[in-house]
């Protein structure tokens, strides 16, 4: 049972390490360095076709050696157990963390945690990337400052997630209305 328990420990930490990566690339690998560099690239041309993400053996590669590099030095340090463990619950979380954001911007939410994560997330792509850096938690956001609660969130009609939009008015759908609206439908004072 000693070994259970020390396997869900460190598999729980690695998890918990996922979120804190997710919020730490996203805020200074993403945004601060410009284009700079590959991840930054296809960050920001994530940020401007919202329907792109980058493709799926570059994030397999990247983090196929960062996983590597976890389990190896999380075991070298704990023991070969404890390492495995961590890094699954970091790949774990990381691959749930994908299917997550990815089904944001292609499917309607089904729950509440769905509506809080969108309007989350869309608030950082269309309102201001300096903030809500989290995707998944803002817990992250909250310990550094960078967490808003968005209130209404306003998306460019262009940018808007097919399941935001009737697709024959181009207008919010209804069950959404009180949480977006679009840029073009926003009065000009």
């Amino acid at each position: 049972m000693p070994d259970l328990l020390t396997s869900v420990t460190y598999f729980a930490g690695g998890a918990l390490l996922w979120t804190f990566l997710e919020y730490f690339l996203h805020r200074f690998l993403g945004h601060w360095k410009k284009g700079r560099n590959d991840f930054t690239r296809e960050h920001l041309r994530h940020h401007r076709e919202t329907n792109y993400f980058a493709p799926a053996y570059k994030k397999a590669i990247a983090a196929t050696i960062v996983v590597s590099l976890v389990a190896a030095v999380t075991g070298f340090l704990s023991g070969r157990l404890q390492g495995i463990s961590f890094a699954l619950g970091l790949g774990i979380m990381y691959t749930a963390y994908e299917f997550i954001h990815k089904r944001a911007h292609t499917h309607a939410p089904i729950n509440f945690y769905g509506r809080w994560l969108r309007k989350h997330h869309f608030y950082h792509h269309f309102k201001d990337p300096k903030k809500n850096h989290g995707v998944t938690s803002p817990i992250w956001d909250i310990v550094f400052g960078t967490n808003v609660n968005p209130g209404v969130v306003t998306v460019p009609r262009a940018l808007s997630p097919p399941w935001l939009i009737d697709g024959t008015t181009g207008k919010i759908l209804p069950e959404y209305a009180e949480e977006y609206k679009t840029r073009e439908d926003t009065p000009v004072p």
